[in-house]
């Protein structure tokens, strides 16, 4: 198969599994505020972001390790490969350990986290351990994963990962419903993690025989090298931490524990739209980093630009759909107008939705162009923005203030980035990049106040008819904008000839079409 066929596939499973992953945290999480109620719920969301904390341990050694099995993958280098592996595995054994202790050291203080939950402090830590065990035991076996993925093979991860969430939602549901208790929802979900990575190491093994055989320990120069980039990377890595993975903590700490709860409800769908959006560059990863490697800077200018705009379509899509009818559906249809935050909030939670879902492309780029010392620097100026920003702000506006801060940090990474990446890599101006994300950006505020309008306008009593309509007009909306607003352009002559291209070999009954990333 050639980047775009193996790049589709990869699409076609993660979707599938991010749409029964959207299941299962609906599921899941309607039973947990019906048995258990909606504190419970905040303390889960807030437990589950200090364990993404915790994982700072492996910060920058996937990335790291990624990116230098790329050329070993296109030249069939086993040797490199068995060494790398090696490391990986060691590696991934001592973030375990890393992560156990760092997990008993913090456990005395936990209840500093959560507040007004009436929760007795011992029964608090133990569920937080139960989390750092998850997270811990997670990383004696997952390791192989990264190798199917460089080698864009990914569907492999997913169709393992589709077919475990479907046996841990059917046994959570029940464990709730039958004992309405936290302790074995838990457990079920530990047995989850346990399972998914066993099934995943057998299938790298079965995948890559070489995996079983004795490897020689990388050279010294070449460790040091991999080793320096995972310092480079763990900086980044940890900026984006500091920025996705604190709101629910800041919002539990300068708010209110249950506050955590009602925004968790806007988080797991906005999560989950975002996971399937994820998709279409996550399954291009490989091939993004098979392209740096192969083709001209003329060539990697030409499929960035080509793939952000094709990223831009449904990521318009989805931000207006979700500004118009978000908490219209938490409000009437999944819970009660007691679950709605302010309009205000959820305006910024969707800026922020987008900024990230259209950035995707680049930051892919950007980390498979081998620039992590450079990159750090930009991470640790998003990151001090940030948590700046949001305890400011959070402190006078709370949850709003907190995820305004989160915005800022967005757009002056994005700014950033873009400049690396084309000074450092593509060797070429940036302003053709700037003023591709400046007209996104103007169609999205643009699309956001039609949307706004439309939905002041329109007054149905039906709830499933209401939101349909928005659905519908969102992305009508959206279509129309994301064509007319880049009428003429090469990004949009190349996907509509792409498109037109790949109906005719279907009706022909053939494969393929000009790869879309290369």
């Amino acid at each position: 198969m050639n980047r775009t066929q193996k790049s589709f596939k990869n699409l076609l499973f993660g979707e599938l599994q991010q749409l029964i992953n959207i299941a299962v945290s609906f599921a899941t999480r309607t039973v947990m505020v019906h048995t258990l109620g909606v504190t419970i719920l905040g303390v889960n969301s807030v437990f589950t972001e200090l364990i993404a904390l915790l994982s700072l341990a492996e910060l920058g050694v996937g990335r790291a390790i990624t990116f230098h099995l790329y050329q070993p993958l296109a030249q069939n280098d086993i040797p490199r490969l068995k060494q790398l592996m090696k490391l990986f595995k060691t590696a991934y054994r001592m973030i375990a350990l890393a992560i156990m202790a760092i997990g008993l050291i913090t456990m005395p203080f936990i209840q500093l986290t959560v507040t007004d939950t009436g929760m007795d402090e011992s029964y608090l830590r133990f569920i937080y351990l139960l989390f750092v065990f998850q997270a811990a035991v997670s990383y004696l076996f997952s390791y192989k994963a990264i190798l199917l993925t460089a080698d864009q093979k990914s569907y492999k991860v997913a169709w393992i990962n589709t077919l475990c969430r479907v046996g841990y939602a059917a046994a959570a549901v029940i464990l709730l419903l039958k004992t309405n208790n936290f302790v074995a929802y838990l457990c079920v979900q530990i047995a989850c993690t346990l399972a998914i990575n066993l099934l995943i190491s057998h299938s790298a093994t079965k995948e890559y025989p070489f995996l079983r055989e004795h490897a020689e320990s990388l050279e010294p120069e070449g460790r040091r090298e991999v080793l320096s980039n995972v310092k480079f990377v763990f900086i980044g890595a940890l900026s984006g931490k500091i920025t996705n993975s604190t709101d629910n903590v800041l919002i539990s700490m300068l708010d209110s524990t249950t506050t955590v709860g009602y925004y968790s409800n806007y988080q797991l769908i906005i999560s989950a739209v975002r996971n399937l959006l994820d998709q279409i560059v996550f399954a291009s990863k490989g091939s993004i980093g098979n392209m740096l490697t192969s083709e001209s800077d003329d060539k990697c200018d030409e499929v960035l630009r080509r793939l952000t705009y094709l990223v831009f379509i449904p990521t318009l899509i989805c931000s207006l759909c979700l500004y118009g009818t978000l908490s219209l559906f938490i409000g009437g249809l999944w819970y009660d107008a007691s679950f709605v935050l302010s309009d205000l909030v959820v305006f910024v939670l969707v800026v922020n939705f987008f900024l990230v879902a259209a950035r995707n492309p680049l930051l892919e780029t950007v980390s498979a162009a081998n620039l992590f010392r450079i990159d750090k620097n930009i991470s640790i100026l998003g990151s001090t923005i940030n948590l700046i920003v949001s305890i400011v702000l959070g402190l006078k506006l709370g949850m709003l203030g907190v995820f305004i801060g989160t915005t800022c940090t967005h757009v002056v990474q994005i700014a950033l980035k873009i400049l690396l990446l084309y000074r450092r890599r593509l060797h070429r101006s940036a302003t053709g990049y700037y003023l591709l994300f400046a007209r996104m950006l103007g169609l999205f505020a643009l699309g956001m106040l039609l949307i706004r309008w439309f939905g002041s306008v329109l007054v149905v009593s039906n709830v499933l008819l209401a939101l349909l309509l928005r659905w519908l007009a969102a992305i009508v909306l959206s279509c129309a904008l994301a064509m007319l607003g880049f009428l003429g352009t090469k990004e949009q002559r190349y996907l509509l000839w792409f498109l037109q291209r790949l109906l005719s070999r279907l009706k022909r009954g053939g494969k393929g079409g000009k790869p879309i990333a290369g």
